[in-house]
């Protein structure tokens, strides 16, 4: 079933959510109901999307691995399945896109895998500017946990910070909060976790090191993913180490 703002579900959703025994506090539930996806949003990925499905139509996945969705840069990432080796990966990652585009397609690219978990990647595009504030991505995240906590109850929800990049720099700021507001959620919740790449991408004196960028200053080379590989597959290996052959 596609998820539809301003569902009945939805609101259900809303009325019954807690955060260890305290209820969703009332602003946020009045920004999610307010959060909406605009027309050209829900079908600029179009393509990408339908690719996906086409492949899964040739060949399925198996059903539990760890799924990576997000934004460019889970797209991007060639060699996420030789890095996440032996993990079982799936790369749904699609765009430029922004967070609250997950909820959107999340019928299509996450609910059909049945994972055992998720690690996403996005927010970033959606404050790099000046119009939208950096609480934004905070809120596209907890619609996002509703509705995959009601459709895959058991699958562990990983959240990567968003970066910083000698491109965005202005909006270093932005980041920080919607990061600050994206960890203390999750830590309120059972089957999330929280992984920070942002300070291992800046050197002692907390600049950002240039070296893990492609020369557009914003997208990851190879020592960029080199670095978030071992960030993220030591939290994933702690998780699931039998898949990774430890006991």
């Amino acid at each position: 079933m596609q998820f539809r703002e301003h569902s009945l579900l939805f609101l259900l959703f809303l009325t019954q959510v807690s955060c260890k025994e305290e209820l969703l506090p009332e602003r946020e539930k009045k920004d999610l109901l307010e959060i909406r996806l605009s027309e050209r949003l829900k079908t600029i990925f179009e393509d990408e999307i339908r690719k996906f499905e086409y492949d899964d139509s040739i060949s399925m996945p198996d059903s539990g691995a760890i799924l990576f969705t997000g934004s460019s840069s889970i797209k991007l990432w060639d060699d996420l399945e030789k890095d996440m080796m032996p993990l079982t990966v799936i790369n749904r990652g699609f765009g430029g896109s922004i967070l609250e585009q997950l909820p959107w397609y999340a019928h299509r690219i996450i609910f059909p895998y049945r994972p055992k978990a998720i690690v996403i990647y996005a927010g970033e595009n959606d404050i790099a500017n000046d119009k939208v504030p950096a609480r934004q991505p905070y809120i596209s995240f907890i619609k996002l946990h509703l509705i995959l906590r009601d459709s895959l109850p058991d699958t562990h929800i990983f959240f990567i910070s968003l970066k910083p990049s000698p491109k965005r720099q202005q909006w270093t700021a932005k980041f920080t909060t919607a990061n600050e507001l994206i960890k203390k959620y999750i830590g309120k919740h059972e089957k999330m976790t929280y992984i920070d790449v942002s300070e291992a991408m800046r050197n002692a004196t907390g600049e950002i090191r240039n070296e893990l960028f492609l020369p557009d200053s914003l997208h990851l080379n190879s020592k960029g993913y080199a670095l978030w590989t071992g960030i993220i597959k030591s939290e994933l290996i702690a998780r699931y180490p039998r898949q990774a052959g430890k006991q």
